[in-house]
């Protein structure tokens, strides 16, 4: 997958410069990569094993519906250039 990881920082971050401007960051929508597949997913929580690794839980929507748990290394933020989400409802 190529594209910057979105961590939990970088959530973090986006969720104050928008708070600063009124807004509060829901449904972010984000692709990621399990088992080969590529999907469309909004995050829905985030996650810290005991060991220290990061994780965001997803319910996906392209190209099946799903809630999954996945490292942060395997998910990326919609919206740049390397993401092609399909977007929906």
């Amino acid at each position: 997958m190529t594209g910057q990881p979105y961590t939990h920082a970088a959530h973090y971050e986006r969720s104050v410069a928008l708070a600063k401007l009124g807004r509060v960051l829901t449904d972010q929508h984000v692709q990621v990569l399990k088992h080969g597949v590529h999907y469309c997913a909004r995050i829905r929580s985030s996650w810290t094993t005991p060991s220290g690794l990061d994780c965001w839980t997803v319910e996906t929507i392209h190209p099946e519906i799903a809630h999954f748990t996945v490292p942060c290394k395997n998910v990326r933020l919609c919206g740049d250039e390397f993401c092609a989400c399909i977007l929906g409802g």
